[in-house]
């Protein structure tokens, strides 16, 4: 065993899959967090390992939707007129990433992350002794009107040309993969290297469970200030100091608080997304679905179906519009012939860690390369928390797995 120690600050999916990462590489580490290991924003996604969503958040076509994202309360993206003024800087800076040099750029480093992304879970999960949370039945994208398949097309070229296959599927294929879907239901793809790990609660406390076994303290404090001296790290919580040869901010959303400080450039935006699970309603998915038009994903956990998705650009404090969470079941409603929905759903928000170029934000400080990061993964974070911590984790021991430059802060 080593005896280097390691502090893990944010215990959400990110953070858990550092911490156990960290420790197989011999470091003694502690994780920090106020709240309960994986109840934060990981703890309400989709569920799945969407190694195919690898095109940028903001793209031309959604810059020049702006209009409407302002204006329709029930798209599938909007905009909260109140949030306007601290987002116009963000976006102001996502306007940059418009042209198609970057946006290809931006996707072959997104893909980059999501090719690895299932067999690193895949290793991840067995060094847990839970290779049966990870379910490789890739997910399915559909469309209802015809005149989408020229798009369907063009995702599966764009798809192939990073190496991740997809199949086309016509109405008898949907049916023989998912018999309950309805009538509307007139084609798909079969995103074959997507995967999904069930309810992400129960993936977050294989984690913990395994990083407690191997010897591995949780701190129930709030970290306030991060910082270095010319021996160790230096943390500062809500009820004392501490010191370990290296810190790693995995907090989402508020990382940018504590690295701010240490001259680090961080422009993270809330892009908040709601979910509505359906009791009873598991059954009708054997994988998950993603509904093209309607920007969510229906995912069967537990006997429950969850309906996930959306994008809401607002601030993280701002009081939730749970009509954004119902209209999530009259969007897959207009899949299926007969959903009858519960009377008594569970909805909830989170507010997803969101930077203006689509990219996570992963790597260590050139000032204080005692100090990484691994934050800003937008929807992704649950595909790219085993990936991330394997990058960063490498390139804190200066043998990162591949290029990381595209993750690095400094980009901004």
């Amino acid at each position: 065993m080593s005896s280097r120690s390691t502090v893990v600050v944010g215990a959400g999916i990110v953070g858990l899959a550092a911490a156990v990462e960290a420790q197989r590489r011999g470091d003694r580490v502690t994780l920090f967090d106020a709240a309960d290991p994986g109840m934060g924003c990981s703890f309400g996604n989709a569920g799945i390992i969407a190694a195919s969503e690898i095109f940028p958040l903001i793209t031309p076509g959604r810059i020049a939707s702006l209009p409407r994202m302002l204006l329709a309360r029930d798209a599938p993206a909007v905009i909260r007129a109140a949030a306007l003024p601290q987002l116009m800087p963000w976006m102001m800076r996502a306007a940059t990433t418009l042209s198609a040099r970057r946006q290809d750029a931006i996707t072959h480093a997104i893909a980059a992350l999501n090719g690895r992304a299932v067999a690193a879970w895949r290793d991840l999960l067995a060094h847990c002794g839970r290779p049966d949370q990870l379910r490789e039945k890739g997910m399915i994208r559909l469309i209802r009107d015809p005149q989408d398949r020229t798009e369907l097309d063009d995702v599966r070229m764009r798809l192939a040309q990073h190496g991740l296959p997809s199949r086309r599927l016509d109405r008898d294929d949907l049916l023989a993969l998912e018999p309950a879907l309805g009538k509307a239901a007139t084609a798909g793809l079969l995103h074959e290297s997507d995967a999904d790990i069930g309810e992400p609660l129960a993936l977050s406390r294989s984690l913990l469970a395994r990083f407690r076994e191997a010897g591995g303290s949780v701190i129930r404090q709030r970290v306030l200030t991060i910082g270095c001296d010319d021996t160790a790290a230096l943390l500062v919580t809500d009820a004392g100091s501490h010191r370990a040869d290296r810190i790693l901010i995995t907090t989402g959303l508020a990382s940018g608080a504590l690295l701010r400080p240490l001259g680090a450039a961080v422009p993270l935006q809330a892009e908040r997304g709601y979910h509505l699970a359906l009791p009873g309603l598991g059954s009708l998915l054997s994988r998950p679905v993603t509904f093209q038009r309607e920007s969510c994903v229906a995912t069967p956990m537990d006997g429950a179906l969850r309906l996930a998705g959306t994008v809401e650009f607002a601030d993280a404090a701002a009081p939730p519009d749970w009509r954004r969470a119902h209209s999530l079941a009259a969007f897959a409603g207009r899949y299926f012939d007969d959903m009858r929905l519960s009377a008594d759903p569970e909805v909830w928000l989170g507010s997803r860690p969101s930077l203006p170029d689509s990219l996570p934000a992963i790597g260590r400080l050139a000032a204080m390369p005692r100090i990484g990061y691994a934050f800003g993964h937008q929807h992704l974070g649950i595909t790219q928390a085993a990936v991330s911590a394997q990058l960063l984790c490498g390139i804190m021991a200066g043998e990162p797995p591949f290029d990381p430059a595209p993750y690095d802060l400094a980009r901004f």
